[in-house]
């Protein structure tokens, strides 16, 4: 097997090793070998269900093997290694980025092609559809490149879905590094600039402008955007659902199943 190639390694203190939530990361030129504990019969659904995603051209890291070295204990956690691909591009966000390189990937995100943005949301619900959990507290599960965000460290989720207006929250969240520390005025053009792009894709699946309005005016957001930008961005959605005759039930395909609509 691949993997007691990479196990080798890792005793052998090859590949740069770092700390990912509960596992120890072992990071090598094209794989990624995670060290913890997790339940087998969990590895085995989640295996099955990220390369069938990936060959529907989900932009995720599959789980590829796996390798028991402890028996479960108790609770039937088994402790061992599990072997993945590395996720193309970089963290969307960490705390060692310099403020240029912040600020560059706000740049870089509020240019994103409108696609890219809608592939985006499209496979973070085709995943979570798919039966597996995305972490949405940590912008160091997405990881950003040219050819656009893919997502790590999935679980599974027991077949929980949000609403589309939490999902607004979530994806506007991890694009905007949560809407929180700006230091310069660019930023926030930025961080507005990506509010838009991302209500523009929800609208076309339904979201209401009042319910975005609901969000961005909520204390979550505020802390970031003034009335008068919130007011920018409503008038901006307001002018694109005329410009473009976005409704709920317009001809673009949508890209939230029916258990993602509002409930």
């Amino acid at each position: 097997m691949l993997i007691d190639d990479f196990v080798k390694m890792h005793f052998e203190s090859q590949g740069q090793i770092k700390r990912g939530g509960n596992k120890k990361v072992r990071l090598f030129d094209d794989y990624v070998l995670l060290a913890g504990g997790f339940k087998e019969d969990e590895i085995k659904k989640i295996i099955l269900i990220t390369n069938e995603l990936k060959k529907r051209g989900i932009a995720i890291v599959p789980t590829l093997e796996y390798k028991i070295v402890y028996p479960p204990n108790d609770l039937g956690y088994a402790r061992g290694y599990i072997l993945q691909p590395r996720a193309k591009g970089t963290e969307i966000y960490s705390s060692g980025m310099s403020d240029e390189e912040h600020e560059k990937r706000l740049h870089d995100i509020a240019n994103m092609n409108i696609e890219k943005i809608d592939k985006f949301i499209s496979d973070w619900l085709d995943i979570e559809n798919a039966g597996l959990m995305i972490d949405p507290s940590k912008t160091t599960n997405f990881f950003y490149s040219e050819d656009g965000i893919s997502f790590i460290d999935l679980n599974l989720n027991g077949g929980k879905t949000e609403p589309l207006k939490t999902y607004f929250v979530y994806i506007c969240g991890i694009l905007t590094d949560y809407l929180s520390n700006f230091s310069t005025e660019k930023e926030i053009e930025y961080t507005i600039q990506i509010i838009k792009n991302v209500a523009v894709c929800f609208m076309k699946s339904g979201l209401e402008i009042k319910d975005i309005n609901d969000i961005i005016s909520s204390k979550q957001f505020m802390h970031s955007l003034n009335k008068a930008q919130v007011y920018s961005v409503i008038e901006f959605l307001t002018k694109e659902k005329l410009r473009s005759n976005v409704t709920s039930s317009a001809a673009s395909p949508k890209i939230f199943d029916k258990k993602n609509e509002k409930r």
